[in-house]
C-alpha cells in the first residue's frame, strides 16, 4: 500500500459507486481506503475520517451485518476515537458476520498491541498472516509486539518482509528504521529512512536517525521540514526526534496533546525505549 495506491483506490471505488449507489461494500471500502490515508498521514485527517464515518453508515444503513463495514468503525475507533471498547464491539460484530477475515483478525491484533496484550496479539497476525500471507500490514504491525517482547530478530525481520512485500508501503522503512536504532544499528537505520519513500516518515525517520547517532547537525535540515509540513499529523515521530537527543523541553512541547501521549504509552516498544532512555524529566503529571 502506497500513497499512489490510495488514491488510485478512492477514484476506482467512487467510479464504482456511480454506477451503482447501492453497492454497500464499496461505500465499505471507500471508508476503509479514507481511514487508511488519514491513519498513515496521506489523506487530510479531519476531512477523511469525517467522510469515512459518513460512507460507513451508507454502508451499514444498506448492509446492517455487513461485516467489512463494521471493520471500517472499528478502525476509526482505534486510531481516531481511541474507543477501544467500541472498537472491541465493533470486531466482535466483524468476526461474526466475517469469520476467518485476514483483516478483522489484524485489526483485532493491532487493538490488543495498542492495550498492551502484547503475547495476545501475536496469535492473531500470525492467523492472518495465514489466510493472507502477502499483506504487508500485518507483518509491519506484527512486528511492534515482538520488540516488546524482546524478540528483536524476530521483529526486524517481520519489519524487514513488510518491506520486501510492499517496497513503498506506508511507515514500512520508518517502522525498520526506528527497530535498528532500537539495537544500535545507526547506519542500518540511516539507510532505511533514505529509501523510505513517504515524505513524512522519510523526514522523521532521518531527523531521529541522524540525532540518535550524535549527527545533531545532519538532522536539523529533515526535522525543521518535518515540522513545518507535518506538524500536525507527525508530532510524536517529532517529540522522538528531540527525545534522540536528549532535549527534554522539546520533546515534552510535542508530547502536549492527550493523543500523542496515549500513543507513545501504549507503543511500549522501541518507539518508547527511544524516549524512556533520554527522559527522565516530568511534565503535567506524566513521566517517561
Amino acid at each position: 500500500m502506497s500513497p499512489a495506491d490510495l488514491a488510485d483506490a478512492v477514484s476506482c471505488v467512487e467510479a464504482a459507486l456511480k454506477l451503482d449507489p447501492n453497492f454497500a461494500l464499496g461505500y465499505a471500502a471507500l471508508a476503509h481506503t479514507l481511514t487508511q490515508g488519514a491513519v498513515f498521514g496521506i489523506f487530510p485527517i479531519v476531512e477523511s475520517i469525517t467522510r469515512a464515518r459518513r460512507e460507513v453508515q451508507r454502508a451499514l444503513n444498506l448492509r446492517p451485518g455487513l461485516g467489512g463495514a463494521h471493520l471500517v468503525l472499528a478502525a476509526i475507533q482505534i486510531y481516531q476515537d481511541w474507543d477501544w471498547e467500541g472498537a472491541e464491539a465493533s470486531l466482535a460484530h466483524a468476526r461474526l458476520h466475517a469469520p476467518g477475515n485476514a483483516e478483522a483478525l489484524r485489526l483485532t491484533g493491532t487493538l490488543m498491541t495498542l492495550r498492551g496484550r502484547q503475547k495476545e496479539c501475536i496469535g492473531y497476525f500470525e492467523r492472518a498472516i495465514g489466510l493472507d500471507p502477502l499483506n504487508s500490514n500485518t507483518f509491519f504491525f506484527l512486528s511492534l509486539p515482538l520488540d516488546a517482547l524482546g524478540e528483536s530478530v524476530a521483529a526486524v525481520a517481520a519489519a524487514q518482509q513488510a518491506v520486501a512485500l510492499s517496497p513503498d508501503g506506508i511507515a514500512h522503512r520508518y517502522s525498520l528504521c526506528m527497530l535498528f536504532l532500537s539495537q544500535r544499528r545507526f547506519d542500518e537505520a540511516i539507510e532505511a529512512a533514505k529509501a523510505d519513500t513517504t515524505d513524512w516518515s522519510r523526514l522523521c525517520g532521518l531527523a531521529v536517525a541522524y540525532r540518535a547517532s550524535g549527527r545533531v547537525a545532519d538532522s536539523e535540515p529533515h526535522l525543521t521540514e518535518a515540522i513545518q509540513k507535518w506538524g500536525d499529523i507527525a508530532r510524536m515521530q517529532i517529540a522522538m526526534s528531540y527525545a534522540a537527543s536528549g532535549d527534554v523541553e522539546a520533546t515534552f512541547k510535542w508530547l502536549d496533546t492527550p493523543m500523542s501521549r496515549a500513543m507513545l504509552a501504549s507503543l511500549s516498544c522501541c518507539r518508547g525505549r527511544i524516549i524512556s532512555k533520554r527522559c527522565t524529566a516530568t511534565r503535567a503529571g506524566w513521566r517517561c
